[in-house]
């Protein structure tokens, strides 16, 4: 019977350009029924054989002379010499097509040593039958993540018993269709025997361990699945120093009994060290060790939750691997540990990121279930979102975000699969990017708060629009715009463009208004994008376009991060755009003139850089250091000031709290009190904003010189500056800034006596979230 399931694996092994493919995975998971059945063309043979393995292990070279191509070679890990051999083969000749299939990994020379077919191979993963392969069905339900149309209001049945039965069998083909029926304590004592088997058999022959102690350092992590990995805290459970820990882990993960699922949040070089989260292979391994411990999964939502996240995990890791698209699968969480993390992010090859939440629930809280996607939203660029729940309707949540059911992993009718015609993002991506040099001056990204382009009737769009077009029409070159959310590709997101290092260049085109710098998003996009165009040597990169006065506008302090970067910038001022009639003479010269300056960056930046003037240009890395350290410690007062200025405030307030329950001239009467005993400390408060912003400055201004040497630079020096910058990151984090900001509105609705005290209080915070979002912008590039 297993062999009747068609392997989607096995058509991208046979599409894989290459002389070796590797296809590895546990044991039993069915490597030799797909090799046999649907690898057909190809000639067979299995170092399970001993006369084969005797033969291959004598002259690993002159054995694979003899064979013919295309071959199999099954169990290819029982010869670790094969790996040598065969690089040495695939040299030496061309034409030749070899598979290796493994239950360990192959091409290893020890636990973590080197491998001799790197750039050589193509290595696959195949996990246990998922449910999309045991229904038939067709395509890849990564591919539908990424490209796919959710049919909003389609629905597709949930039963949490029926899946937690279907769960406790898992993938395995041979408990899937075990010949006979079995009981569940049948089943249980055989997933147990072979669990304890696969560490037992000699199947990496160089891999010696204890087997009692790995089952329990095993079965502790089955009963946290999708839990983050403290090596530490296993050890101190289990009586195992941390060396032991770790090569039990690496162990586990090269029989494949568990994956890691990395870090996004974390950097690059640590991202599969630190704080991974270990997924089982099967989520029936993690059902089976949770009852066992007498855990009733559907009455325990926290561990059904863990269940279901890990079902999830394995559903699309599976589908990743036989997808059309490459696909790298991380979680994500922020290194502050604040922010709500996201439970999966899958990354397609030209940057685009899906962030999918996992929900045991029957209802989708649009509030709490998208916290995670909205903070990963506000780091990362995000293509698409999702939340796989309990229910059995497909709702959409936003725009770009979906709630879809758990059955979707089995049901391809929730999608419609997108056009595969040119503009189909998954297939024309790679043309569009190689087109675009030659075809294109430049992309320009927009960001703008809808709302003020819906307040002048669509100008901020249209005015955009016609600059694009004026290009066009004086220079017989294109640029190319992405609107924000409305554009399908704004999820390639302008960080991967300059990250590609491409001919073209990319704008940040940011529509200013004071609705502008009070939008989070809008404050990130500019400081992201700022401290990215520094790294690069290009701020003219970032242009704003002021669409409205916002020097000396209140809703910012006039240090403020985003207010300085944009002020500092060659920005244009726009105003006059809301009252000229479109398509009139002053309208048109004031589009030219926005033409103009994209023109005159463009072909700047293919000019040789002049010697610079700037004295701050001719400092040496030491010197930075020495000024970021005298700028660290500005930064250190001024938040000892900011926070006694913070503190005189609340101070006030406790002495004279706004009154309730009393009648209205004893209201009045309190809260004049009140107001006059805010005065001075509102006041104060103004002054060490000030003073703080001014000291954020000159750290904001070092960095930014420190980070375009960067990669000049060896590794000390970045460790040192983010060092730096995660102190600093510290040392600006203010407890309760949330709850301050959910009474503001009330202190300006109550009495005008409170509205400066309301006002010195706004500024203050959004000046504290402008520097941790520039401190993370600065980190991010530096991680990057």
């Amino acid at each position: 019977m297993p062999n009747l399931v068609r392997r989607p694996l096995a058509d991208k092994v046979l599409s894989t350009p290459g002389a070796v493919v590797i296809v590895e995975g546990a044991r039993a998971v069915g490597k030799s029924t797909m090799a046999r059945n649907q690898l057909s063309d190809h000639t067979y043979v299995t170092f399970a054989d001993p006369t084969v393995r005797a033969d291959a292990d004598a002259d690993p070279a002159g054995w694979l002379r003899r064979q013919p191509s295309p071959l199999v070679i099954d169990e290819a890990q029982l010869v670790p010499s094969l790996p040598l051999a065969l690089k040495e083969h695939v040299d030496a000749s061309s034409g030749r097509r070899i598979v290796l299939t493994g239950s360990a990994s192959i091409g290893r020379t020890g636990l973590g040593g080197a491998d001799p077919l790197t750039r050589r191979a193509t290595r696959l993963t195949m996990a246990p039958l998922t449910r999309w392969e045991l229904k038939g069905l067709r395509g890849s339900t990564v591919e539908l993540l990424f490209d796919g149309v959710p049919r909003v209001g389609a629905r597709a049945a949930h039963d949490d018993r029926q899946l937690l039965e279907s769960l406790r069998v898992g993938g395995f083909p041979n408990y899937v269709f075990p010949g006979r029926i079995l009981t569940r304590d049948q089943l249980r004592r055989r997933l147990r025997t072979d669990t304890t088997a696969v560490l037992s058999d000699r199947i990496a022959p160089e891999l010696d361990f204890n087997v009692a102690r790995a089952r329990d350092l095993l079965d502790v992590l089955l009963r946290m699945p999708g839990g983050i990995l403290n090596v530490t805290g296993l050890g101190n459970r289990l009586d195992l120093d941390r060396r032991t820990v770790d090569r039990y882990l690496d162990i586990f993960g090269r029989l494949f009994l568990i994956h890691r699922l990395p870090n996004l949040g974390a950097a690059p070089r640590r991202q599969g060290l630190a704080h991974a989260k270990a997924h089982p292979v099967d989520v029936a391994l993690a059902v089976d060790a949770l009852e066992r411990a007498g855990a009733d999964l559907l009455e325990s939502r926290e561990h059904w939750g863990q269940i279901l996240e890990t079902h999830v995990v394995n559903e699309l890791a599976a589908a990743s691997q036989w997808a059309n698209i490459g696909v790298d699968l991380f979680y994500w969480r922020d290194s502050s540990g604040i922010v709500p993390e996201v439970d999966l992010v899958l990354r397609d090859d030209t940057g685009r990121h899906v962030a999918v939440e996992v929900k045991a629930a029957s209802q989708v809280d649009r509030r709490a279930d998208l916290r995670g996607i909205r903070a990963f939203e506000q780091h990362r660029n995000l293509h698409r979102g999702f939340v796989f729940y309990g229910g059995e309707t497909v709702i959409q949540l936003d725009d770009r975000i979906w709630a879809l059911p758990l059955s979707a992993l089995e049901d391809d009718r929730v999608f419609e699969e997108a056009d595969a015609g040119p503009n189909h993002p998954g297939e024309a991506r790679s043309r569009y990017i190689m087109q675009s040099a030659s075809d294109h001056d430049g992309t320009l990204f927009l960001s703008y708060v809808h709302a003020d382009d819906q307040a002048l009737g669509g100008a901020i769009v249209e005015f955009v629009r016609d600059v694009v077009g004026t290009y066009a029409f004086l220079y017989g070159r294109d640029l190319e715009l992405f609107v924000d959310r409305d554009d399908i590709r704004w999820g390639e997101n302008w960080a991967d463009r300059l990250d590609r290092q491409i001919d073209e260049t990319t704008f940040m085109v940011a529509a200013v208004t004071p609705r502008y710098l009070r939008s989070d998003a809008c404050r990130g996009e500019v400081l992201s994008f700022s401290a990215a165009a520094v790294e690069s040597g290009e701020p003219r990169l970032l242009l704003p376009l002021l669409w409205a006065t916002v020097e000396g506008t209140d809703v910012v302090e006039p240090h403020d991060p985003v207010l300085t970067r944009i002020l500092a910038s060659q920005y244009v001022d726009v105003q006059v755009a809301r009252t000229l009639e479109h398509g009139s003479v002053a309208y048109q010269r004031l589009v030219e003139s926005v033409a103009v300056r994209l023109r005159q960056t463009i072909v700047a930046r293919t000019a040789p850089a002049p010697s610079s003037q700037d004295g701050d240009d001719e400092l040496d890395f030491a010197e930075l250091q020495e000024r970021l350290e005298q700028s660290r410690v500005e930064l250190e007062g001024g938040m000892s000031r900011f926070r006694a200025a913070l503190e005189g405030v609340s101070e006030a307030f406790g002495v004279e709290p706004i009154p309730t329950g009393v009648d209205s001239n004893s209201a009045r009467s309190a809260l004049e009190r009140l107001g006059s005993r805010l005065e001075v400390p509102s006041r104060d408060l103004e002054a060490a904003t000030a003073d703080l912003a001014i000291a954020w400055g000159g750290v904001d201004q070092t960095v930014g010189l420190m980070v375009t040497m960067m990669a000049m630079l060896p590794d000390d020096a970045r460790n040192g500056v983010r060092e730096d910058l995660a102190g600093m990151q510290q040392a600006v984090l203010i407890p309760g800034l949330d709850e301050m900001e959910t009474i503001l509105p009330m202190l300006s609705a109550v009495s005008r006596r409170l509205r400066p005290a309301s006002r010195a209080l706004s500024s203050s915070i959004r000046l504290v979230r402008g520097i941790q979002d520039s401190v993370a912008a600065w980190r991010h590039r530096l991680d990057a």
